[in-house]
């Protein structure tokens, strides 16, 4: 899917940051850091950042709540349904339940990240829906529940939704507020991201830093990143698929191998799925996506020609 800008391949990163972190874990090895959080913690904070951003910019296209349920449905649930019928049919084969034998026993240690995700949308929507501060309001809803323990008393959420939530609301405030996006702003704002991560709170600091330059990144076109998407968006099928990969090979060789052979192979298995996923699954679903309703300047522009 092309776009001029950069957000195809920043995703295909994020999605190329899980699976080389996860690829250490699955092989029992710790998982490398990057100022205070792991590689594959700076993968999802950045597909939470650009989320943020990209939502905020199709409410502001069409703001009807049914249509944005509609479009976040079908963009979320037919790869995530098929991918959890293949991996039933593939553990039903080989006669098992789980990984206990491997490393790391989970099935698919990616999916957590969805239903944080699928919060986010929620919240955004109750908000957007009352208030033209989305992203603001947003962030500091997410810093007084976690300050005060809310998350404690909910079952259904964690901790970990302010972490990555306050990227996705940064997300969103970036595009509220664009003139945030001039240098003299971003370099404030990368400078209050390194002193949260300073002051003991590297993940709230590394959400707003995340934030700050996957957007910067984002909305420009550069020569090789802007193509990305020429094959078809494939970072949503890499995330789904890559972990389950993983483990398959690791039941089958051993943990034993060494990081790039097992690396090497997981990229080459998880490519084709990541394509077929994309080509067979969610594009033939994101045809469905309801029509935005015409803008009444367009509406008065077309009444005007009659």
């Amino acid at each position: 899917m092309h776009h001029h800008n950069n957000f195809d391949g920043l995703r295909l990163l994020g999605a190329a940051t899980v699976l080389i972190s996860h690829q250490f874990a699955v092989l029992g090895l710790g998982e490398p850091h990057l100022a205070g959080i792991t590689l594959g913690r700076w993968g999802v904070m950045l597909f939470f950042a650009i989320s943020g951003y990209l939502i905020a910019r199709s409410w502001e296209r069409d703001s009807h709540l049914l249509r944005f349920a509609l479009r976040r449905f079908l963009r979320v649930a037919p790869a995530l349904v098929v991918l959890q019928l293949l991996t039933v049919a593939a553990l039903y084969w080989l006669g098992i339940a789980s990984f206990e034998d491997n490393p790391l026993p989970a099935v698919n240690g990616s999916l957590w990240t969805i239903a944080l995700e699928i919060d986010c949308y929620l919240l955004f929507a109750l908000l957007a829906m009352t208030t033209r501060r989305t992203g603001l309001l947003m962030i500091g809803l997410l810093l007084i529940a976690w300050a005060t323990g809310t998350f404690a008393k909910l079952p259904w959420i964690d901790g970990q939704l302010a972490t990555f939530g306050i990227a996705f609301g940064f997300g969103v405030l970036l595009h509220e507020r664009p003139r945030l996006l001039r240098p003299v702003p971003t370099l404030l704002m990368l400078a209050l991201g390194a002193l949260v991560w300073r002051l003991s709170q590297p993940s709230f600091g590394i959400a707003l830093i995340a934030a700050v330059l996957s957007v910067q990144i984002g909305v420009r076109a550069w020569p090789v990143w802007q193509h990305a998407g020429r094959h078809g968006d494939l970072s949503y099928g890499l995330y789904l698929y890559a972990f389950p990969v993983q483990q398959l090979l690791v039941l089958a060789l051993g943990a034993q191998r060494p990081y790039l052979t097992m690396l090497a192979l997981t990229v080459t298995a998880t490519l084709p799925l990541a394509w077929l996923s994309w080509h067979c699954v969610e594009r033939p679903a994101l045809r469905l996506k309801p029509a935005s309703a015409p803008r009444p300047a367009a509406q008065a522009e077309a009444a005007a020609r009659a």
